[in-house]
């Protein structure tokens, strides 16, 4: 479905620093008319400066801020809405909108996190918070692998802490929590049936990570309904905050899907 946006001009004279602050501008299911700072706002999803100038002049848009308490909330602003909630500055918000728009080059360079061509689609890399909900997994996004296949996991030491045959694309996997520690870092490989094979690595959240990232995640499940558009948006947004990248890529299938429906 694609969204038209136009210009329309509101000047809001209760702008405050109080209120300025990074948003994320995320367009929802229905076609709708929005500007920042009075002017025509195209490329979306967009970070914009400053939350308190977005204005919404027909159908509706979601906002994606950072609250005062470092929780990752959403706003959705319809027909004559304006923002109207305490937010701070967060730098991650611009990266963010690159990779929600599949645009990873815009944060090359400049990103903290780890280098896309790095990168196994559905297969564990950089720091990953134990998010029950995403740890069933399956290699269907995994190219060039000839089945069946065998997926292994070895601890600092090159031990091995757990192993899997996978008989086809499609075969779910579950991450093998019971078997990693957290703040402990592991590898990969994952072996064709050609005797190719596939390696990387990555490190468990810590236990004081993990613990902010769970309180967090609760206050979002009393805001939201469960799986809803703006419960998966803020999801991936605390995900992002916290460079959880294996967890953030999960869910923006999800999110697109949600959008298009």
């Amino acid at each position: 479905m694609k969204f038209s946006f136009y210009a329309f001009f509101m000047t809001m004279g209760f702008a405050s620093s109080v209120l300025s602050a990074n948003c994320l501008v995320y367009p929802d299911k229905s076609s709708g008319v929005v500007s920042y700072n009075g002017e025509e706002v195209k490329d979306i999803p967009k970070a914009v400066d400053d939350c308190s100038l977005i204005s919404v002049k027909s159908g509706s848009v979601l906002v994606n801020y950072m609250t005062d308490n470092g929780v990752s909330s959403v706003m959705v602003l319809r027909d004559g809405d304006v923002f109207s909630q305490p937010a701070k500055k967060s730098n991650s918000l611009t990266q963010l909108a690159a990779y929600l728009k599949g645009d990873v080059r815009k944060v090359e360079g400049v990103s903290r996190l780890i280098d896309p061509s790095k990168r196994v689609a559905n297969m564990p890399y950089g720091i990953i918070y134990p998010y029950k909900d995403q740890m069933k997994l399956n290699t269907s996004r995994v190219a060039n692998i000839k089945y069946p296949a065998v997926l292994e996991f070895y601890d600092d030491g090159n031990a091995k802490v757990s192993s899997v045959k996978i008989s086809n694309a499609k075969q779910s996997y579950l991450f093998p929590l019971d078997k990693l520690k957290a703040g402990e870092s592991y590898s990969w490989s994952l072996f064709s049936s050609d005797k190719s094979r596939m390696d990387g690595d990555f490190t468990m959240a810590s236990i004081e990570e993990a613990s902010y990232v769970s309180d967090y995640i609760k206050e979002l499940e009393h805001k939201y309904p469960m799986q809803s558009v703006e419960y998966n948006l803020a999801l991936i947004s605390l995900f992002n905050d916290y460079t959880f990248e294996f967890n953030r890529d999960l869910l923006i299938p999800e999110l697109s899907e949600g959008l298009r429906k």
